[in-house]
């Protein structure tokens, strides 16, 4: 089969090798357009199945219209059994491999055909969306069918040299040798060479949130998935803001030899060790994270994997998806959120994979964005991981302005957003806000003038609740079911301003998105609509450098109300509402300035809530 290497695709894990000749774009080359033209490819996308059947045009997956074909394909015996090993290692040149393939065919059937040539083809998996990018070709071998009569066998040893390697690690470039009748162009087999030095870290977590002195500890299965012993070096790397000895990081050994430092760990072939990694909390005064890298490279060829791992000290553990390939749009929403008092960890399927399931669960609220991007880069598999996030109870904060315009109705769609129909493309400036919405209420968010062209926002029909509309439809929705809340934005957060007053700003909006989020709505807390007296809940996060929000809900008729901030000498610091309101949850943000805008000291302050029959007041404590 011409088909899968080294992942799982579907259903058929290494029955299917897959290769892909670009022809369009900047991993075009020679041996790819050469190949384009040996099978006639007109229009792009076009799939080749074995030289056997073609497929033109997209929308089409392994799970439907592909699915027969693929499965036809493999009920057909090939008479060729492939045996093939070699190696690929780093060169000296930055961003080149080489290598030796050692391949045998071994005729165990009558082939019936007399063009037969061995093609040696290099591919790297660049990223989640381009995988099994075709790097180079070596040169065909001629097999004359007589050489390969039934049980005898031929053999070709190759090398090569400088193929390009564009993520500089030779762990994602892969070798496929394939046998094929020329005449007419159909793969009779093909086969994937292992590594010798291949190696894998799965780990049980990621993410997690501990308490001040807390530890958060992670288990690493380290495995030698190669066909050769071999000794890897250990070692970290810390990213701890601040003060570095507010955190403490280790990896220790089963038998109890705990490490700071690099370590050399001998593995034999399918072996695996397996290691905890600590994060402690050791200061216990600062509302932050910490990041810790664990590297494991072989001794054999160098070759590297890397695990990060987070911990969320007293704040809710929060992940960034920033699905907007190599842009940086991301950082829009790291600032909001982190303007909130928060601390996210962000990632990118561009460079580290689309996370999955496992990955997800590890955090409280994900943010999903794609910016301007395509949302084709939100693959099944990766909107499989979202539903199983939210049946498990979790947050999730979908911006994605082309998420439908890249989409016919799926599960995700239908039974999650309950979104029922859509018009792509409708434009819109002014997002206005809903009368009464927990998030929206009061709001008019101007996109004119931001780093994304709003133009391609979609509208849309749905049975949740809307949270913003313009001219020409509904633009945003906020649902919340069994255990689980969507916040879904069909236009781009990044054109939201970010000076506008409040509460017309990027960080009120992910405020706001993080506060419904928290809101209890099974009952424990007073229902949103019979708030029978003044309550102020403790800030968050406490204590906090530079930002922290503070919730209150307000009784009827409870009049003019006033949230102040005092320092230990009862003089006013800052007074953060003095307005008559609308009874409910309501919260605000303080960001450590006096009335002047000048930042205040590290210390205790107490943040009082007034109106005129109640006084409720709470501590809080900055530290810088």
């Amino acid at each position: 089969m011409h088909t899968s290497t080294g992942v799982q695709y579907g259903p058929y894990g290494d029955d299917l090798v897959v290769l892909y000749y670009h022809v369009s774009d900047i991993y075009a080359t020679g041996d790819t357009y050469q190949r384009a033209s040996y099978y006639s490819v007109g229009g792009i996308p076009h799939t080749v199945f074995d030289g056997a059947q073609n497929v033109v045009g997209a929308g089409t997956t392994v799970g439907n219209t592909f699915g027969p074909i693929v499965e036809s394909r493999l009920a057909v015996a090939s008479p060729v059994e492939i045996d093939v090993s070699g190696t690929i290692v780093a060169e000296g040149t930055r961003g080149t491999v080489g290598g030796t393939i050692d391949v045998t065919f071994t005729a165990t059937d009558v082939i019936g055909a007399g063009d037969l040539v061995a093609q040696f083809v290099i591919y790297e998996d660049v990223n989640a969306s381009y995988p099994y990018t075709v790097r180079d070709m070596l040169m065909a071998e001629t097999i004359l069918e007589a050489d390969l009569e039934v049980g005898e066998h031929v053999t070709f040893n190759k090398t090569f040299t400088g193929v390009t390697n564009s993520t500089d690690n030779p762990l994602n470039m892969h070798v496929v040798v394939f046998i094929e009748d020329q005449s007419p162009q159909q793969v009779i087999n093909a086969a994937i060479m292992p590594d010798p030095y291949s190696f894998e870290m799965v780990a049980t977590h990621h993410a997690e949130e501990i308490d001040f002195f807390g530890e958060a500890v992670y288990t690493v299965y380290c495995t030698n998935t190669g066909t050769a012993d071999d000794t890897y070096t250990f070692d970290f790397t810390t990213d701890f803001p601040g003060d570095p000895y507010n955190w403490v990081s280790n990896y220790c050994t089963t038998d109890g030899i705990c490490y700071m430092g690099a370590t050399d760990i001998f593995v034999a072939a399918g072996d695996t060790e397996t290691l905890t990694v600590h994060i402690i909390d050791y200061n216990g005064t600062l509302v932050d994270k910490g990041v810790t890298s664990l590297s494991m490279t072989s001794a054999a060829n160098a070759m590297e994997q890397v695990s990060e791992f987070v911990a969320f000290c007293e704040t809710p553990a929060i992940l960034i998806v920033d699905d907007d390939g190599p842009m940086m749009y991301e950082t829009y929403i790291q600032d909001a959120l982190t303007d909130n008092g928060y601390y996210p960890y962000t990632l990118s399927p561009y460079t580290d994979g689309t996370p999955g399931l496992p990955q997800l669960t590890d955090y409280y609220a994900v943010f999903w964005t794609t910016a301007s991007r395509d949302a084709l880069t939100i693959t099944a598999a990766a909107e499989d991981a979202m539903m199983g996030y939210l049946d498990a109870g979790g947050n999730l904060a979908l911006l994605s302005m082309n998420y439908l315009s890249s989409r016919s109705t799926n599960t995700f769609i239908e039974d999650y957003l309950h979104v029922t129909s859509w018009t792509n493309d409708t434009s819109g400036f002014i997002m206005t806000g809903v009368a009464s919405d927990f998030i929206s209420d009061g709001m008019s968010l101007g996109l004119l003038g931001g780093p994304i062209p709003y133009s391609e926002s979609d509208s849309f029909e749905t049975t949740s609740d809307v949270i913003f509309t313009t001219g020409s439809g509904n633009k945003a929705l906020k649902i919340s079911e069994n255990g689980h809340k969507i916040v879904f934005f069909a236009f781009p957060f990044e054109d939201i301003k970010t000076d506008d007053p409040d509460p017309n700003n990027q960080m009120t909006v992910a405020g706001k998105i993080m506060d419904w989020f928290d809101f209890d709505e099974t009952g424990v807390e007073e229902p949103e609509t019979d708030f029978t007296k003044l309550a102020l809940r403790q800030n968050t996060p406490n204590p906090f450098n530079p930002v922290t929000n503070i919730q209150f809900s307000v009784p009827a008729n409870a009049g003019a109300v006033e949230l102040s901030v005092y320092n230990v000498n009862g003089q006013l610091v800052r007074t953060l509402v003095d307005s008559e309101i609308e009874a409910g949850p309501h919260s605000v943000v303080w960001n450590g300035r006096d009335e002047g805008g000048r930042s205040v000291a590290t210390g205790v302050y107490f943040a009082r809530l007034v109106t005129a029959e109640e006084t409720d007041v709470i501590k809080m404590a900055l530290l810088k």
